[in-house]
């Protein structure tokens, strides 16, 4: 008899802490339904940079390793520059050909100004002697008038006049001939103006193809996915490996529909990390997107084929995390969560 009243007992008592389970469990669905809007459709997001050379070539030397933390500007590998370094040389040889093609220009300018400029002095005083001689031959032309100056005078200055002439168009023929050098070589140095300065582009082209085999991390973070090995042939803008920055992370969090309505900048976020189960962080909402998620897909779906079906769709929430909280925490890019955002 009393151990069928114990066993009534224990029944009861199991009963109840059953009860007492069931409505504590409601309770706190219920108070979690009208307190939060939640999803565990969310996922940490963080900067992933690729790495890619600008220039192909073969992979002379790498430096670091997956998962190795690496500095902004750091430089991860090198490239073989011996051919960039010829095409360099080259480009240098011609730049000084064309500098030394313009020196000799210049000189022969000059010297063409020079012989030009004398050559206009000579007509100058070739021109004041024709016309003193001009003055004396109509003086003794007047005297010879006169008996005064023999016949021979007057014909000695028809004879220098003769000789002034010639000179004064030989000096005239050599200006002449200064001035179109001298035109020639201000042209000439003119086009080779233009040369010297391609040749100091193919230059700095050189020089920058050659920085380009120091191949540098764009970004701060650690190494991820190397897909190299030394003295493997790579082309321009092959993915070489990724830089992750995990210090600057947030959460994309897609909720249905139906939840975002009463979403606002600024929500406070209550947000749970699978790797970190007894860790609970804050965030804010930063942004809502502008479409759902499907209309970003690949394939998205025509509803005007009239094989439609009515799926609740997802809009993607950007929210940042407090980074106090997560300061000590080694959360990484991929990391599953689940988000409550608190009810306004």
């Amino acid at each position: 008899m009393k151990k069928t009243m114990n066993s009534k007992k224990t029944k009861k008592v199991a009963l109840l802490t059953l009860i007492l389970s069931v409505l504590l469990y409601s309770s706190y669905f219920v108070l979690n339904h009208f307190r939060y809007e939640t999803t565990d459709n969310a996922q940490i997001e963080g900067h992933i940079y690729q790495v890619n050379p600008k220039i192909g070539g073969q992979i002379q030397e790498i430096l670091v390793d997956d998962n190795e933390y690496v500095e902004q500007g750091q430089v991860l590998l090198h490239i073989d520059k011996s051919d960039i370094e010829l095409l360099l040389a080259q480009a240098k040889a011609g730049l000084a050909q064309i500098e030394a093609e313009k020196s000799a220009a210049l000189a022969v300018m000059q010297a063409s100004k020079s012989a030009s400029k004398a050559a206009f002095n000579n007509i100058t005083v070739a021109n004041a002697k024709k016309e003193r001689l001009n003055t004396d031959l109509v003086r003794f032309t007047n005297l010879l008038e006169e008996d005064i100056v023999p016949q021979s005078k007057i014909d000695d200055i028809h004879t220098q006049l003769e000789v002034i002439s010639s000179q004064v168009e030989a000096a005239r023929q050599q200006y002449l001939a200064s001035n179109s050098k001298y035109q020639a070589a201000f042209l000439k140095i003119n086009s080779i103006d233009a040369a010297i300065e391609a040749a100091k582009v193919n230059v700095r082209n050189a020089e920058l193809k050659l920085s380009y085999t120091n191949v540098k991390a764009p970004a701060s973070g650690r190494v991820s996915r190397k897909m190299i090995e030394e003295g493997q042939v790579i082309r321009s803008g092959q993915p070489l490996m990724a830089i992750t920055d995990f210090t600057n992370l947030w959460v994309v969090a897609n909720f249905k529909e139906g939840q975002v309505s009463k979403m606002t900048i600024g929500q406070q976020v209550n947000l749970s990390v699978d790797a970190f189960p007894d860790k609970e962080f804050k965030g804010n909402i930063e942004s809502i997107a502008a479409a759902t998620g499907s209309k970003f897909s690949l394939f998205p779906a025509d509803n005007a084929t009239g094989n439609f079906t009515k799926i609740t769709q997802r809009i993607p929430v950007k929210i940042t995390l407090q980074k106090e909280a997560i300061k000590d925490v080694p959360l990484r890019a991929g990391m599953n969560t689940v988000v409550k955002v608190i009810k306004q």
